[in-house]
């Protein structure tokens, strides 16, 4: 990291990767440069590449290298079917002179985490000597969908089940709230009074591309399945929409605000993290903007065209989700931005944030806990 002349805003971050002579080229995923996965460029008489981009100072994101690429990622990435390929190439792999790391979990290779000096300290995801809560995994069968899946429920310190009946969160992306110490973070808002006790239940997905788009099918299941009958059943977690959030990351926020839509009369609060709200039914992944057959901006549309419902809002983005790749939107700052003024122009309550980071866990494991103390935190 060293000093822009002239830019009293930003900093300019080098990073590097050392391959050896047979290395022919490293493509570059991180927050950095957006969604694109760029090329990185060889340093003359070496075997070291580097990619500098300027970045405020306060940011924090990942990064990962793949040597030897499939194929040419070029100056401004891949679209199209190679950007999945891309994507999902099992090749990515850590910074292995930085010892700041995370782990998704679930066969995703680890992430090297980008730290600037002013980056926001994260203390709510750190192990306290407070009371825990209890993580406990159950099968939930669902007869409706015709499927079985994990759901995680955390019960707070001090579970009574004698108890009023408890405020309750729903996630999504079940198993990466986990990776990113939720329970941790849970644990210190009660203990801190900044929440009250919840019950929080994390679901599993199956398949979040289709489960997670809108779909009518599992945010019935999970208002009337899961929230008013398995989990009552088990636990003593209110039925009052007030003191009910759903939430989610990424696709999962976008599924969340579908939830708050169709099932407002369970869900009174949604938490959206990097939610993807340019989306419309039926595009492909990658999306063509350019299509149109999509009827794009569809959820914002929804809430939009319809009566104010009984929901408060939290939404945040990564200032570093703007980058646009050939034929696919995924300006992920305009499209929330569009959300917040869609819902406040007509009367949502909404707490909004962007921060200064990109699509990463490891910004989603701080913002989270504001988002906890957005909608149920003592007023």
């Amino acid at each position: 990291m060293e000093p822009i002349d002239g830019d009293d805003e930003r900093m300019l971050v080098t990073l590097l990767w050392r391959g050896d002579h047979t290395t022919k080229g490293v493509a570059l995923r991180s927050g950095l440069c957006g969604f694109r996965m760029p090329l990185m460029t060889p340093l003359p008489d070496s075997d070291v590449w580097y990619a500098s981009f300027p970045a405020a100072p306060d940011t924090r994101t990942t990064y990962q290298f793949l040597p030897d690429p499939p194929f040419e990622t070029g100056s401004g990435g891949v679209s199209g079917d190679d950007y999945v390929a891309l994507v999902l190439h099992d090749g990515w792999t850590a910074d292995p002179r930085n010892e700041k790391h995370f782990d998704p979990g679930a066969g995703s290779n680890i992430q090297s985490v980008l730290e600037m000096p002013r980056a926001a300290p994260q203390h709510w995801i750190e192990m306290r000597e407070v009371p825990h809560g209890r993580i406990e995994p159950h099968r939930f069968d669902s007869e409706a969908l015709g499927n079985a899946r994990v759901v995680w429920t955390y019960t707070p310190p001090g579970f009574d089940d004698t108890a009023p009946a408890y405020p309750l969160v729903l996630l999504f992306d079940g198993y990466a709230y986990l990776q990113m110490s939720i329970h941790h973070t849970l644990d210190n808002l009660i203990a801190t009074g900044r929440i009250p006790p919840i019950i929080c239940a994390m679901v599993h997905q199956l398949d979040r591309n289709v489960e997670l788009s809108c779909n009518e099918a599992f945010a019935a299941a999970m208002a009337k399945e899961l929230c008013s009958a398995w989990l009552p059943q088990r636990y003593n977690t209110t039925l009052d929409p007030a003191r009910t959030v759903v939430g989610g990351i990424s696709l999962g926020g976008l599924g969340a605000a579908f939830c708050g839509f169709r099932h407002s009369d369970r869900f009174g609060h949604v938490i959206s993290q990097s939610g993807p709200y340019w989306w419309g039914p039926g595009a492909p992944t990658p999306a063509s903007v350019d299509n149109p057959d999509v009827h794009w901006d569809w959820m914002i549309d929804q809430y939009g065209d319809s009566g104010l419902l009984p929901l408060r809002w939290y939404l945040d983005v990564g200032s570093l989700e703007v980058s646009s790749l050939p034929g696919i939107e995924v300006d992920m700052v305009a499209s929330n931005r569009r959300l917040r003024d869609t819902l406040r122009a007509k009367g949502y309550p909404v707490q909004y944030a962007e921060f200064p980071g990109g699509h990463d866990y490891v910004c989603w494991r701080g913002t989270i806990a504001d988002a906890l103390i957005a909608t149920l935190g003592r007023r």
